[in-house]
């Protein structure tokens, strides 16, 4: 009877460390996802070619400009791998704080101000008012705000306007 109580015993604790074991590899690359989302890539894994959604871009996305079609609405971006020439990169992501209302253009100003240049020497590795680069800040609009998207897209640009080829990440320029 011992015996068969040791093996159950023993059958148990078997499972449990089989279950311990599968939930670390599962924490380990949920981990390592969030560290590839913050810390961005060179890249993106969106389609080309075909203007993306503003809320389906991430950390590394590359996108050009929509030349002279007017004022960029900052709906779509005409995403590009970041190997390729490319005018922009998104370098951080952020939810704007704030309720139901919009807090109004200005304080959305200064949140998207604020958030962007926080974030610019980690991405680039150098301080904003040092580098070669410029800010392009995207709030969410009014619109937008109304139906829950309070995210602030920060993404750089080459102060020259010269096409970029490569990601900016750490390149301290």
């Amino acid at each position: 009877m011992r015996d068969r109580q040791k093996r159950r015993i023993v059958a148990i604790l078997a499972v449990c460390l089989v279950g311990a074991l599968l939930a670390v590899v599962a924490l380990v690359a949920l981990g390592n996802e969030d560290d590839d989302a913050e810390a961005g890539g060179t890249g993106t894994t969106l389609p080309e070619g075909d203007p993306v959604a503003v809320d389906r871009v991430d950390v590394g996305t590359c996108f050009n400009d929509q030349g002279d079609q007017g004022a960029f609405d900052y709906t779509d971006f005409p995403v590009v791998g970041c190997e390729e020439p490319h005018d922009n990169e998104v370098y951080h992501l952020f939810q704007a704080p704030g309720g139901d209302a919009y807090p109004g253009n200005d304080r959305i100003a200064q949140v998207t101000r604020d958030g962007c240049l926080e974030a610019f020497p980690a991405y680039v590795g150098k301080a904003y008012t040092e580098s070669a680069f410029e800010i392009l800040p995207i709030p969410p609009s009014p619109t937008s705000w109304a139906g829950g998207d309070h995210e602030v897209v920060c993404a750089v640009y080459d102060a020259r306007r010269q096409e970029l080829t490569g990601s900016v990440r750490g390149t301290a320029r």
